[in-house]
């Protein structure tokens, strides 16, 4: 199937931005450009009161027998009600923040024109929309299988708090959803400029000169040393490889320009949704650390060979996956972007090799100290860097509470 190629970046993240308003997490805009902050702070009430209410009725919700005496287990939902509630209020009131997601798409456009007119790079609007598409298409199908397996799980409930239950859980995966597919189809675009300025760089770098093969053809010289010709062939080769130079130290200075621009803007983007992505990384590790547990006790029980409960199984592994992926694809887009940003350092290094001339040189340690001075490092509102260290310490993390809450399970049995 093929979609329309959309104009503007805000037309590319429009299957992002139709999510959002349709969860109450974003503002209306009817006609583009002009919001609605009455209506917008209206349907993002009657979502979260419906949200707030399944909270408050979960405590019907029946858990497994072997699990209710359980202190982590038992509060499980109790504290995925609080941590949820405080993200999904966060999530609203950081949504209000239109003024910042404004600035950030001129700043885009604006650093989009730029590539266009001076490098030559395009937009790309139409691989960032089929981008967004696919996230949006992977979540909802997620959230269809943890779905069913959350329906599965209830035993013996009435219909009703089957539907609270799924309203609960719903929300919670379509919130964190939400906020993970914009913060990371936003960062990954500005991933992609910085991929295709370090192409440029690459291409600038390697590329053949193009008074090389001028200068070649003047070693066979079919003209004697003292004919005039050959003094005009030189004068025209110096003026073009000054003309070189002009242009190398110009492509410098607007390449360290934008990437100045597109610096800020990823920072700016990242200051947004910080304080959610603080929530949304403190619910993942508590959630695994929960499930894994519950499997473990489930595994271990004694009337494990009598009853298993596979729709259990099926539950915690499902919830767990989630909550997995949404750890990994959140440092996988950070680190992914952070590292295209600072690989253009390696490239001027390169470039410098290469190239002798003073103008040039000058123009590469101004960007190496800009690189130095100010590297991009995305951060869950500065507590801790989202990269695969990161990954490293929450491994550590999961495994030291979990070894803690079996060896105090075993000793309360």
């Amino acid at each position: 199937m093929k979609f329309p190629e959309p104009k503007t970046f805000r037309g590319a993240i429009s299957p992002t931005i139709l999510f959002n308003w349709t969860f109450g997490c974003g503002i209306f805009e009817f006609p583009t450009g002009h919001p609605r902050p009455f209506l917008s702070l209206l349907w993002s009430s009657i979502h979260f009161v419906v949200y707030l209410s399944s909270c408050f009725s979960i405590v019907r919700i029946p858990i497994l027998p072997e699990l209710r005496h359980t202190p982590l287990i038992k509060y499980y939902y109790y504290i995925n009600s609080c941590f949820g509630t405080i993200f999904t209020i966060t999530s609203m009131v950081s949504a209000r923040r239109i003024q910042t997601l404004r600035n950030f798409n001129h700043r885009i456009t604006k650093i989009n024109k730029n590539l266009q007119t001076t490098l030559g790079i395009p937009e790309h609007y139409g691989a960032a929309f089929r981008w967004n598409l696919a996230q949006l298409f992977v979540a909802f199908i997620k959230i269809v299988i943890i779905a069913i397996a959350s329906g599965i799980f209830i035993v013996d409930a009435q219909y009703f708090s089957l539907i609270i239950f799924w309203i609960s859980r719903f929300y919670q995966m379509i919130f964190i959803s939400t906020l993970v597919c914009t913060y990371c189809g936003l960062i990954r675009y500005t991933g992609n400029r910085f991929q295709q300025l370090n192409a440029h760089i690459l291409q600038l770098t390697f590329g053949d000169s193009e008074t090389k093969p001028c200068l070649q053809s003047l070693n066979r010289s079919e003209f004697s040393p003292l004919s005039p010709i050959v003094y005009e062939i030189h004068g025209d080769l110096r003026l073009a490889k000054a003309a070189d130079i002009r242009r190398k130290v110009y492509v410098l200075r607007e390449v360290r320009s934008i990437h100045h621009e597109l610096r800020i803007a990823t920072e700016e983007i990242n200051r947004v949704f910080g304080t959610q992505l603080v929530f949304v990384m403190g619910m993942s590790i508590y959630n695994i650390i929960s499930l894994l547990f519950g499997l473990y006790v489930t595994l271990t029980s004694t009337t494990m060979f009598h009853s298993f409960r596979h729709d259990y199984l099926f539950y915690s592994l499902s919830w767990l996956s989630f909550f997995l992926i949404v750890v990994f694809y959140v440092v996988h887009c950070s680190s992914t972007v952070s590292d295209e940003a600072q690989k253009i350092g390696k490239l001027m290094y390169e470039v410098a090799q290469r190239s002798h001339e003073t103008e040039t040189q000058d123009e590469i340690n101004a960007f190496s100290i800009q690189l130095l001075k100010n590297p991009l490092k995305l951060t869950a509102n500065g507590l801790f860097v989202l990269d695969y260290k990161m990954i490293c310490a929450m491994g550590g993390l999961v495994s030291t509470y979990l070894v803690i809450l079996i060896q105090m399970y075993g000793v309360n049995n």
